[in-house]
């Protein structure tokens, strides 16, 4: 369940989503992110009570087209899961995070017997 609070100074900001950002409740945006917490990777679905029904009724069908609200995928890069070890050594080198942030046009779901 995504969390809100509002702005510890100033109450009458809008509510702060579990990233931080300050956004309306109404907001149609499905977001998917992978994080690293407490030695886990976790896969974490924010899915807006307003397009609820229709996600969970897409992947059962297979596929939930974001043609009505925006989906993202986001997610940190954490140098041990980059495969190719000359990018994870040059990444390391450079003391820098790579932040993905992309775009989806469709989730889809395959399931099998």
């Amino acid at each position: 369940m995504r969390s809100f609070t509002t702005h510890p100074k100033d109450r009458s900001l809008p509510a702060r989503n579990h990233r931080g950002d300050y956004r309306t409740m109404d907001d149609q945006t499905v977001e998917i992110y992978v994080r690293h917490s407490s030695g886990r990777s976790l896969l974490m679905f924010h899915i807006p009570t307003c397009v609820r029904d229709s996600f969970i009724q897409g992947i059962n069908n297979g596929e939930f087209s974001s043609a009505d609200c925006q989906a993202h995928l986001e997610l940190s890069v954490l140098p041990e899961w980059i495969a190719d070890a000359d990018v994870r050594a040059l990444l390391q080198s450079k003391e820098k995070a790579i932040h993905l942030r992309i775009p989806l046009a469709a989730i889809t779901a395959s399931f099998n017997e």
